[in-house]
């Protein structure tokens, strides 16, 4: 029988972590001025690469010789064998996540046999799909 007792210490830590970590990625997302692009232009790709950095490799120690940034799949993240594992599909924290989206995700993951988890988040909203191994 297990113990029901309260959250560890700990554990409350390690998730204050990683919510302080993307604060300040979706803080950097806000303060981003788009350099003069076009409306709707440069705020998903500069998400990714923000997450990478400031959230899968510095809050979650992904390092970055196992993350591909990509377009049509927007982050990989590889095991030891260099077979993606992780798909996360990135969208602006501007837009609400959509039935739509979750379709394209799902149908993008047969590409690989050897993920695992697929994530669709807005930075704000994360959605975690596990696949049957």
């Amino acid at each position: 029988m297990s113990d029901s007792g309260p959250v560890t210490t700990q554990r409350d830590e390690q998730d204050e972590v990683l919510f302080a970590a993307l604060s300040e990625v979706l803080a950097r997302y806000e303060g981003f001025h788009r350099l003069g692009a076009l409306a709707g232009e440069g705020g998903e790709r500069a998400l990714r690469g923000w997450l990478f950095g400031g959230f899968l490799e510095l809050a979650l120690g992904w390092e970055w010789r196992k993350i591909v940034l990509g377009e049509s799949l927007d982050v990989l993240a590889l095991d030891w064998r260099d077979h993606a594992v992780i798909y996360i599909e990135t969208k602006t924290p501007d837009n609400s996540l959509k039935l739509q989206h979750r379709a394209e995700m799902i149908g993008r993951a047969p590409r690989w046999g050897s993920l695992r988890h697929l994530f669709l988040t807005n930075g704000k909203t994360w959605e975690r799909f596990d696949l049957d191994g």
